[in-house]
């Protein structure tokens, strides 16, 4: 009887997984670089009270970036804190997959661009097990209907949307 309960066990652990998301068109580097809004992302630690976030891009190598992540705390327009963090490309073909160190290099975590505008309006990433995606633009706000088309997109590419929350002012 045990032998057949974990078999049974073994063969449901699978299904309970959910598939790794998996980015659908390379990047750009160069017109990926600049600055990017979050709009909507799943809470995490990291960003726990972060208001108002604003990410800027800067190329520093063929396949690395700096990423200057500002968070205000408390509010929109709460204190700014800056996170300086820089990034290796890792998907040398795609250029959609990156490693960001933190803390001197003591921890590493991968980050997958899913999704983006062809024109690099908007993008939706998310770290490489889906666990934490984020909607991000060129503009600080973007109509409800767009944003609500782009939250359905994440959910399309696997990603848990029911979870995204507002990152800062609600769009009207």
């Amino acid at each position: 009887m045990r032998a057949k309960l974990l078999f049974a066990v073994v063969l449901c652990v699978p299904c309970l997984c959910a598939a790794a998301p998996t980015p659908v068109r390379a990047v750009d580097l160069p017109m990926f670089m600049g600055r990017w809004y979050e709009l909507m992302r799943i809470p995490n630690g990291a960003e726990r009270n972060c208001h108002a976030v604003h990410q800027d891009w800067s190329l520093v190598a063929s396949d690395r970036v700096m990423i200057l992540q500002t968070c205000h705390e408390g509010s929109d327009d709460g204190p700014a804190r800056v996170v300086r963090t820089p990034a290796r490309v890792i998907d040398a073909v795609s250029h959609a997959s990156f490693e960001a160190s933190f803390f001197g290099g003591l921890l590493h975590r991968r980050y997958l661009v899913l999704d983006h505008a062809d024109d690099y309006a908007w993008m939706i990433a998310s770290t490489d097990d889906g666990r934490f995606a984020s909607i991000l633009a060129r503009r600080a706000e973007i109509p409800l209907a767009e944003l609500a088309r782009l939250k359905a997109r994440a959910g399309a590419l696997g990603l848990d949307a029911a979870k995204l929350v507002f990152a800062g002012r609600a769009p009207r």
